[in-house]
């Protein structure tokens, strides 16, 4: 299953919220640096779905605002 997640960095609280069809917000307190905000985003998913964070990858954006996640489903 592909996600696309709209990334807000430093932001006073840690939220996702949905906006769309596969489509989501996050407000991260991490720093864009250091892959410091994209843990913090895989381990704000996987708390989110339910699943461990193995399960998740960065697709593409790993450096960009908007990210798309690839989350693989267990049968």
């Amino acid at each position: 299953m592909l996600i696309e997640v709209q990334v807000k960095t430093k932001s006073a609280h840690l939220s996702l919220v949905k906006t769309g069809t596969n489509k989501y917000r996050a407000d991260l307190i991490s720093p864009p640096h250091d892959d410091l905000a994209n843990k913090e985003l895989i381990k704000l998913i996987a708390g989110n779905f339910c699943i461990a964070k193995s399960l998740i990858r960065i697709k593409s954006g790993r450096r960009s605002k908007t990210k798309l996640l690839e989350i693989e489903i267990q049968a």
